[in-house]
């Protein structure tokens, strides 16, 4: 016999002021029991197949889709009190962030990705990163583009990439050109399954 509680919310079941202070309960009990090394997960990582399925689910949606009015709340106070000064940056120039730019850039990386040379144009998918991870520095010298498997590649490691990517774009920018001469070094200084993600796109 199926329950008639199965598939209903706390609110359903019990209204709105119950709900919330069984949930409140729950979440007290919870945050003491599972902390630190009490907390299965303590100490794993996400693998990359699971870090592109939750940012497929997650895509395009808003912070309240994603964690509900409280936690979004919570989110964007955290988020502003953490956002640099406007006038971080003297050399701030917006204008390679407009379309027209953005076509001289991938010019001047003759429509490959600068990690893995793969061949970016309009049917395929292609990001603007900024090497230095800070969204509003726009400057030239900043500016890279790489296909969607090296970009998520780029959010771990940072320290490497900045080096090596900053490198790359002052030879780009030296030359107006990027080569498939170039010199990597990534093989010698990532992981292997980095490695082998990057290696395989490159194929």
């Amino acid at each position: 016999m199926e329950s008639n509680k199965k598939g209903k919310t706390y609110e359903e079941l019990y209204g709105p002021e119950k709900a919330k202070e069984l949930k409140k309960n729950l979440s007290v009990k919870f945050s003491k029991k599972y902390v630190g090394e009490n907390n299965p997960f303590f100490g794993k990582h996400h693998s990359l197949e699971t870090k592109h399925k939750f940012h497929k689910i997650r895509a395009g949606k808003t912070y309240e889709e994603i964690y509900g009015t409280e936690k979004a709340e919570l989110i964007k106070n955290k988020l502003k009190k953490e956002k640099r000064p406007t006038n971080y940056f003297t050399e701030y120039d917006e204008v390679f962030y407009c379309s027209e730019n953005r076509q001289v850039i991938l010019k001047e990386q003759n429509y490959l990705c600068a990690i893995c040379l793969q061949k970016l144009g309009y049917k395929f998918k292609k990001n603007l990163h900024h090497i230095n991870y800070i969204k509003k520095d726009n400057r030239r010298k900043n500016l890279i583009y790489l296909c969607v498997g090296c970009h998520v590649t780029t959010n771990g490691n940072r320290e490497f990439w900045k080096g090596y990517l900053r490198g790359l774009n002052r030879e780009i920018n030296r030359t107006k050109k990027l080569s498939r001469k170039i010199n990597y070094r990534i093989e010698k200084s990532l992981k292997l399954e980095f490695r082998q993600m990057i290696i395989s796109r490159r194929v």
